[in-house]
């Protein structure tokens, strides 16, 4: 898809972009680099500064995931591993289905009580996305979202106080949470850090997208696939039909009851919100060939766009 992005109100030196960035055009700047698999610029964009990006939008449903084969040997460790705690040792979790023992939930320290609440979640799915769909199901059902929530004990986690104590909390902990759970069971997981799609605008054609937009949420890596967003924040949506939070969640009956996964999706928003509006030209800002009533420009201008890419740091969330 290519999406047309305008600065009105921002600086940043982190390019946003719908999906997985393939290529930027327009003035972006006298320096491009990676940090991570984000695309830093310097110096920063601020007001009146734009370009076009085409990128990669993950379109593979339940039935194509869970037949996906295992995490391949050579993942990057990191990608499973859990610190236990601020201070504590690193937990080194075999990768999904490589028929390696888990750990045992004690050997997690301080969120024991995580790794044991993500075994009885999860633990007995067959698939790896029949786990990532259990427990994404769960926060939506279970726990309540929840802008100021309870602080947690002195000396309490935060993120195993809001699974075991509170149930209440925002996107930070429940995407925070979900990984957290998923990395106990050995499923290649990180936390994603940009925005929400935001509203459209019908005078300008645009979809606007301001700070309260801010989100996080969860992508899951799949063999033959690569990364796959989900969200686990209840009232909020990710692109895509594997996740249920989308409207489009819709798994085929009987492979639904067989594989153990949700029939339906877990409180969407209204697909009022989700649906896109009529497919028109988003015109980019800043240099660059418009997008066509064919490429997909509307439809990634209501895309989560992602200014950063984290591998998360447990020990960061974990100390707030």
């Amino acid at each position: 898809v290519r999406t047309g992005v305008a600065l009105e109100a921002t600086r940043t030196n982190l390019l946003l972009s719908a999906g997985r960035p393939s290529r930027f055009v327009g003035d972006v700047g006298d320096r491009v680099d990676l940090l991570g698999e984000s695309v830093r610029v310097q110096p920063a964009l601020g007001r009146g500064d734009g370009y076009s990006v085409d990128a990669w939008v993950p379109d593979a449903g339940p039935d194509e995931l869970l037949g996906a084969p295992p995490p391949p040997a050579g993942l990057p460790p990191h990608l499973t591993e859990v610190r236990a705690g601020p201070g504590g040792h690193t937990v080194d979790v075999p990768a999904w289905g490589g028929g390696q023992p888990r750990p045992e939930p004690e050997d997690f320290g301080v969120y024991e009580g995580v790794a044991r609440l993500a075994d009885r979640v999860a633990g007995s799915a067959a698939t790896q996305y029949a786990a990532v769909n259990r427990i994404e199901a769960h926060l939506r059902r279970e726990y309540a979202y929840d802008e100021r929530p309870p602080s947690p004990e002195a000396g309490a986690m935060p993120i195993a106080d809001f699974l075991e104590v509170s149930g209440r909390g925002f996107c930070q902990q429940f995407a925070g949470s979900m990984t957290l759970m998923l990395r106990t069971l050995g499923v290649p997981s990180r936390v994603v850090v940009g925005y929400t799609g935001g509203r459209f605008d019908p005078g300008s054609g645009t979809w606007v997208v301001i700070d309260r937009d801010a989100h996080s949420w969860v992508e899951v890596y799949f063999s033959g696939v690569g990364w796959v967003p989900f969200d686990p924040t209840p009232g909020r949506a990710v692109t895509g039909r594997a996740s249920v939070s989308s409207p489009d969640y819709a798994p085929q009956r009987d492979l639904a009851a067989t594989a153990g996964v949700a029939e339906e999706a877990v409180d969407p928003p209204p697909r009022r919100e989700a649906e896109a509006e009529p497919e028109t030209a988003v015109a980019p800002a800043g240099g660059g060939g418009g997008g066509g009533p064919g490429d997909g420009a509307a439809m990634a201008a209501r895309l989560p766009l992602m200014a950063a890419v984290g591998l998360l740091a447990l020990m960061a969330i974990a100390v707030g």
